[in-house]
């Protein structure tokens, strides 16, 4: 099973434009290197996520994803898929 999604084929939602205490679902992720990190952390495919709050000059999310906090630069944020 394939996690990688090619963002330019659809309109997609990623998460690094979530706003403060939305809440969605992963579909997948964009890039093949950071797709095999998230998996290791345990961030998967239908896992829920919400952004919790942005660190110092919001270039740092803080993630609730199926119940573990994540502190992610928000470009690692943009190769997650949200689902609609």
């Amino acid at each position: 099973m394939s996690t990688e999604i090619n963002k330019e084929e659809y309109f997609v939602r990623t998460a690094d434009q979530l706003e403060k205490g939305e809440k969605n679902r992963i579909q997948g992720f964009t890039s093949e290197g950071l797709s095999s990190k998230f998996l290791e952390l345990g961030i998967l495919p239908e896992n829920p996520i919400a952004l919790v709050r942005y660190g110092p000059g919001r270039n740092t999310m803080y993630l609730k994803v199926n119940g573990h906090y994540y502190a992610i630069r928000k470009e690692e944020a943009a190769q997650i898929i949200l689902k609609f």
